[in-house]
């Protein structure tokens, strides 16, 4: 797993006001919205319920066409491996 060290300084400033926000759903909502790191919400079956403006952007696709995908149906087949386990760690500890 990824040490917030090891991030890029911009992305480490995004980890970091997000997790501020644990607790605060609006607080949550805003840094959500205002960030400019692309940012999705899946469910905990993996299908997309939000994106930010950056994330639709990269993605090419409105929310409505988002939200009728699941995670590995946008993930690069040579990556599907390691979103697995990521995926079941996430799972498995939050």
């Amino acid at each position: 797993m990824t040490s917030p060290r090891d991030l890029p300084p911009s992305l480490r400033l995004a980890t970091e006001s997000l997790r501020s926000t644990r607790g605060h759903v609006l607080q949550l909502r805003r840094a959500f919205d205002r960030s400019q790191i692309p940012m999705l919400i899946i469910d905990n079956h993996g299908v997309y319920k939000e994106a930010n403006g950056p994330a639709r952007l990269i993605f090419r696709m409105s929310l409505r066409e988002l939200r009728e995908h699941r995670l590995d149906d946008l993930t690069a087949e040579a990556d599907l491996p390691g979103l697995r386990d990521a995926w079941t760690d996430l799972r498995r500890h939050g």
